[in-house]
This record gives C-alpha cells, structure tokens and sequence, in this order.
C-alpha cells in the first residue's frame, strides 16, 4: 500500500492551498457552514480537549461533517438517526498533540454528494499554563440546537454483544396479517464493558413493523445475559418480512450482533432458502496458508458467506467449496468459530457445521489494522436503490489506534483489491479502536448500472500508522447490481 503515500499527500497539498484563500464561514451553491466556536485567532493547550463547533446548512440536507487539521482530516460524523436536517449543528471533539499554529478545516456534504467550499480558524497551541486568548463561546443561530459527537468507549474498554437465541417468534413463524405479537432476543454482553443506564437496542433497517425505537435495556454486566422485547404488528399483505435491530449505547455508538426478526404473513408460497453447506473443516498446509473446506449442497446459491464468531469475515461466489489466507494474515492470538452460509437474494441458509480456528502468535506489540468483516444489505442490490455496507475492523496488536482512516472503494469486475494505483474511494471513514479490540461502522452507497462490481475495503490507506502487518489492510467483496424489477 506504500504506492498510495504519493497521491495522498498531493491530496492533502491541494487541500491546504484551498484552506488558505477560506475563511471562517463559506457557502458552495446552496451550501454553506461556519465555525462558530472557538473564535479565530484562539489559543489552546497541548493535549486538552477542544470542541470545534460548527454550523452546516443545505437546501438538499445535510449528509455528513468533516474536521481536518492541517489538511489532515481528523473526524467525520453524521447527524444522528439516519436523517439529512437542512441545518445541523455539532461540536467536533480534537485534541492538539503538539505546540505550535494550526489551520482547523470544517466541510459540510449534502444528501446529493455536494461539498461546501472548507469554513477554517486558525488556533495557536501553546503549553499548559501559558498565556492564553480567552476562547468565548459563540451563540448558535436561532432555532439551532448543538448536537453533541458520540463519544468512543475508552479504548481500555471494548462494547460487543452476542446473540443467543430467539425467545419467542422464531425466523418465518406464520402469523396472521395484523396480528399483534411480541418479538424478545436474548443477547449477552461479550465485551469488556458493563451496560449501563441510557443503553438501547434500536432498528437499523428492513420491516419496522410498528415496533418503537429505540427500546430501553437494563444495565447488564459483563459476561451477563438479558432479555429484550419489541411489540410489532403484522403486515396487511402477504409476504416475508424482516427487521434488523442492534443495540447502542448511551452515546449512540451501534455494536454487537446485528439481530433480527423474520415473520411470514401467509397468503402466498414461501420460498426456500439455499441448502445449507455441510462437512466444513479447516487445515494448516505446510507453507503456512489456512484453508477452509465445505461441501456445496445447494444448487442455485448466489454465493457464501464465511462467519467468524457469528460476525460477517468474508464472501466467496457460487459452487466455490474453499476459503483461504497465509497464516497470520487474520486473528493472531485468538481462537474463532468459524461457520459458512449459503445464500440466494435475500435469503440466507442454515449455518454449516462450526469448526475453531486458533491464529498464530502475534509477531510485535504494534497495533496491527486488519478487516474482520465486509458486508452488505440486501445481498442483491439493484441499480439506484441504496445498500449499506458494514464493516468490521478488528485491532490484533498490543497498541490501541486513536484515529485511522478506512477507504471503501467501488471498482470494476475483477480489478484487485488493493488495486495496483491510486484510486479515490467513493466513501471515506474515520475511526479509533483499542486494543485486540472490533469496531464497526456502516456506510450507505449505491450504484447507478447494472453490472458486477467489487467493493474493496483499505485500512490506513496511506500507511500513515507503523502496524506489526502491513500486508493485511484490504478485503474486496464481488456484489452484483441488477435492474429493478
């Protein structure tokens, strides 16, 4: 990935030549954000927190902020919910880790992909104790309500959940249309953090069915269970539906399993799943490569998904019976269940047979980046409808990682992942993980022909961070794109 550092940093050259000419509020036909807090010219301190508060408006709403420094960006966040306001507010946590002036940069992006022309201030950092300009906090405009950031959980503390099983309604229970019913998982705390008060499990995408969201959780120890139940209604109209849920935490950060619902209203046949593969078993060949193998049952998959821990780790195409990588490339220290699913459109097979899987030592106490999941939703998107992307990094060093960033490429059918050249991604991502710890995100996208694609995902792009690996940072996913019905 060394070959990406050149066109990264003419990137970031042209970036800090159009910070220059801005100013601390800009607009970029019909869409504008200014920095309202701290004032231009403000002094900080070294290693004390700021919030860089800004405000975006756009006729088409807004889609997502960015904060860069020095031409470097720091963080991006959405507006909560899923929603694009016409105005939105939010203070931007950043931290200077070094004395000196700084340039602070603020884009704002609407829902059609427009960017603003960058809002930037200029903030001396000085050392604890100097001489400090009094920072004073700017009034919002009327009717505007800061949105705070959600916060990462400390590094030292990893969220995760696990599913283990379904309560009550399992998957394609025939229910009358508009019955009422009510829909409990049980889910256990596998991280090392407590849940406490303000935790919620919240619907993500799919049939609503009349359930609210988000639903208030108990507080939940670490290694503890819990039940938790969702009130819905049935559909009017025959069909299979389903409803995807996942729990957040006070802050809004989503984590764990995602977890669903399935019911069938009945009035129509139900179509079958793919066969379930069977046989799976694992072996460690003597030039170290990790090879998976299964027996296809199914005859008319569109593909499979590999599962590591329950959690999406890779995809193979249809009538492939092996999955692979060099021992070392994925969970050095650490023993996973590994499954395989067959699936077709939007549906999904009963898991194969779970065998374990035992990485190799890890080689260095660096941080060591690796994608740990790639997936998409639905399955078998078509052209002009959104899909989402979700993705699983998972940190197998000794080091956490404050800030990395994440490209998600869309390339062309059967282009390599990572490709041979510079490429710019279609969407970008910023993040922070501790250590041996997951963190996952998810991104929308969509596709405007019909075609075969691959959806290649590259961690620390420009290898800006020293990792035990460096050979480990991308995974491609082939998606297909078809017309709509």
């Amino acid at each position: 990935m060394n070959a990406q550092r050149l066109p990264a940093l003419m990137m970031s050259v042209l970036l800090l030549l159009s910070l220059a000419s801005a100013c601390g509020a800009n607009s970029n036909g019909g869409i504008a954000v200014v920095v309202t807090d701290p004032v231009d010219g403000a002094t900080v301190t070294v290693g004390e927190m700021v919030r860089i508060t800004s405000t975006a408006t756009a006729e088409a709403g807004i889609s997502r902020v960015e904060l860069s420094v020095d031409g470097q960006v720091v963080r991006s966040d959405v507006p909560p919910g899923g929603a694009n306001p016409a105005t939105f507010a939010i203070a931007q946590p950043w931290t200077p880790a070094e004395v000196g002036t700084v340039v602070v940069s603020v884009l704002a992006y609407d829902a059609s992909g427009a960017v603003s022309a960058p809002a930037t201030i200029t903030l001396r950092v000085v050392v604890a104790g100097a001489e400090a300009t009094p920072v004073p906090t700017a009034p919002l405009p009327p009717g505007v309500t800061a949105t705070p950031t959600p916060e990462e959980p400390p590094e030292e503390c990893t969220l995760d959940a696990a599913f283990v099983q379904d309560v009550t309604i399992p998957d394609n229970m025939e229910l009358e249309a508009g019955e009422s019913f009510v829909k409990t998982w049980r889910l256990r705390n596998d991280g090392t953090c407590d849940w406490g008060d303000g935790f919620n499990l919240a619907f993500i995408g799919g049939d609503q069915m009349g359930g609210a969201s988000p639903v208030p959780v108990p507080a939940t120890a670490v290694g503890g269970t819990l039940d938790v139940s969702v009130n819905m209604t049935a559909p009017n109209d025959p069909g299979t539906y389903r409803g995807n849920w996942r729990l957040q935490s006070a802050e809004g950060v989503r984590f764990g399993s995602v977890i669903y619902v399935q019911i069938v209203v009945p009035g129509q046949p139900v179509e079958e799943g793919p066969a379930a593969p069977t046989n799976l078993q694992v072996t460690v060949q003597s030039d170290g490569y990790v090879k998976f193998t299964w027996t296809d049952n199914a005859d008319d998959e569109n593909g499979f998904y590999i599962l590591a821990d329950g959690l999406p780790h890779a995809t193979v195409g249809p009538n492939v019976t092996e999955y692979g990588f060099p021992s070392g490339a994925y969970f050095c220290d650490k023993t996973v269940s590994v499954t395989v699913l067959a699936h077709r459109g939007g549906q999904v097979s009963n898991p194969s047979n779970a065998v374990d899987y035992t990485g190799p030592p890890c080689e260095t106490s660096l941080p060591d980046l690796e994608p740990y999941g790639l997936t998409i939703e639905p399955s078998a998107p078509t052209v002009g409808a959104d899909f989402r992307i979700d993705v699983s990094v998972y940190n197998g060093g000794d080091r956490p990682v404050g800030d990395f960033v994440a490209h998600i490429l869309l390339l062309g059918a059967g282009q390599a992942c990572p490709p041979d050249r510079y490429t710019p991604p279609s969407i970008e991502r910023h993040s922070a993980v501790g250590a041996r710890g997951v963190v996952r995100f998810s991104a929308q996208m969509h596709v405007d022909e019909a075609g075969d694609y691959v959806i290649c995902l590259l961690l620390d792009p420009g290898d800006l961070i020293e990792e035990g690996q460096e050979n480990n940072n991308a995974m491609g996913l082939n998606i297909s794109v078809a017309e709509p019905d």
